[in-house]
């Protein structure tokens, strides 16, 4: 991660779970201060309550639309 971070000066984090206060978070962090400068973007689920039902719930995970998009904006 850190190599590939320090190659392209870019680091997208995806995770299921919210991004505040998650394990991407903490990536996010190590990587800016061990490579400051690099650009960093993180998506995951929404901040609020995630919900029991599974067709809610599918709704609120990160889609490979959302991804792409991320990336693509990550390259501008």
């Amino acid at each position: 991660m850190f190599l590939t971070a320090k190659v392209t000066g870019r680091l997208l984090i995806v995770e299921p779970a919210q991004t505040f206060l998650g394990i991407g978070a903490e990536i996010a962090a190590q990587v800016a201060e061990k490579l400051p400068g690099t650009k960093i973007k993180r998506i995951g689920a929404p901040r609020c309550t995630i919900p029991a039902s599974s067709a809610l719930h599918d709704q609120m995970m990160p889609t490979a639309e959302d991804i792409r998009a991320a990336a693509r904006e990550m390259g501008e």
